[in-house]
């Protein structure tokens, strides 16, 4: 009996079990997560956030969600470069409404950590490093946010 882990084939293809559609569904529910946080955070805890830039953060990601949902079939297997790059937009996306709306204060800052989990689970060695790098770098803006705002 083979190992899974060092079949050459197996780890080649290891993002092929990714579909498109299971992506766009995690998508769906984290928009949804974002848009409920950010609208009970202003009405109910009274923070000033400026809701037009944060709102227009998550209509882009709704944008790609929708594109992706209408212009690929919903059976379509993602490619490692594929969901790399869903991923790096993921990232990026977070890292803005982090932000937007405080930094690594805010408690949602470990969700981007969640898009490197997926990557570790999908990806060999050279885009999850890409993936970990683009991390670190949206860690980098937050803390210089927090460094400039604490002045």
């Amino acid at each position: 009996m083979s190992d899974l882990s060092t079949n050459p084939e197996i780890t080649h293809n290891r993002s092929n079990s990714v579909q498109l559609r299971t992506f766009i569904v995690i998508r769906w529910v984290a928009i949804i997560g974002q848009i409920i946080a950010i609208t009970v955070s202003v009405r109910y805890y009274d923070l000033h956030l400026n809701l037009l830039l944060c709102f227009a953060v998550i209509g882009v990601s709704i944008i790609t969600n929708l594109t992706a949902m209408y212009a690929f079939p919903e059976i379509r297997r993602l490619s490692e470069k594929q969901l790399m790059l869903m991923l790096l937009f993921d990232i990026t996306q977070l890292a803005i409404l982090l932000f937007l709306t405080g930094g690594l204060h805010n408690p949602f800052s470990l969700l981007i950590l969640v898009p490197v989990a997926i990557s570790s689970n999908c990806f060999a060695n050279t885009r999850n490093n890409c993936i970990g790098s683009g991390n670190h770098r949206s860690d980098n803006i937050d803390r210089s946010f927090l460094h400039s705002s604490s002045r």
